[in-house]
């Protein structure tokens, strides 16, 4: 059971890695792509409370296993994030609580929905957190989602989402605090921005392979 579920954690990386450079591909490849450019104009128009609402609809997407690696949520969080803070702190940390929130509940739907495709319960699975390498949004929902269908208890790893995931947040926040004045999110192209999708899918890929190299070594 071991074996098999190392070859379904292995797969879960490879395919999101795949989608992810394939997406990034046809971005920069077709100019009718919304890219990074249309977003900031679209995220620019919001104001209030409706800012919380689209960061709550943005980071809950962008946290879920693969379908969050088709959609820009981190920068759509990140540039709102930029956008509040220059006009209210308040509405700013109700930001940073509201990524906290939508972020957690996307731990919730990974875990249920990725307990459907373990081979049983592994009780000697160690939960590790892996805080400095799974923080980000697609990492983490993988990440997730790899740990449960290799049989560990979801609890722990809902637990050491949280733990993360709260990291995550603390640091995105020192970053924006820090970088808001300087840097000028209307500048960004979407050359760009689809481009720094590949960073992302080398790193999962490279997982997945990893994994299922592993798998084969062992069999």
């Amino acid at each position: 059971m071991e074996n098999s579920s190392l070859f379904r954690s292995g797969v879960v990386w490879l395919l999101a890695g795949l989608g992810v450079a394939v997406y990034a591909t046809i971005g920069i490849l077709l100019e009718d792509i919304p890219g990074v450019q249309q977003l900031i104009t679209w995220l620019d128009s919001f104001v209030g409370m409706w800012v919380l609402i689209a960061v709550f609809i943005a980071i809950l997407i962008e946290g879920l296993y693969f379908v969050g690696s088709f959609f820009p949520g981190s920068s759509i969080v990140l540039v709102l994030a930029i956008l509040t803070q220059s006009d209210s702190w308040l509405l700013f940390w109700l930001t940073i609580a509201t990524i906290f929130i939508g972020w957690i509940l996307a731990s919730v739907i990974n875990i249920y929905f990725a307990k459907k495709y373990r081979l049983g319960a592994n009780d000697e699975f160690v939960v590790q957190d892996k805080m400095l390498i799974t923080w980000l949004p697609a990492f983490r929902a993988n990440y997730e989602v790899a740990q449960i269908v290799q049989g560990a208890d979801p609890l722990r790893v809902f637990l050491s989402s949280a733990r993360v995931k709260l990291f995550g947040s603390a640091i995105v926040t020192l970053a924006l605090v820090l970088l808001a004045e300087g840097v000028d999110v209307t500048e960004l192209s979407n050359e760009e921005g689809f481009a720094t999708l590949y960073l992302s899918a080398s790193v999962m890929a490279s997982i997945g392979i990893w994994q299922l190299r592993k798998f084969y070594l062992v069999k």
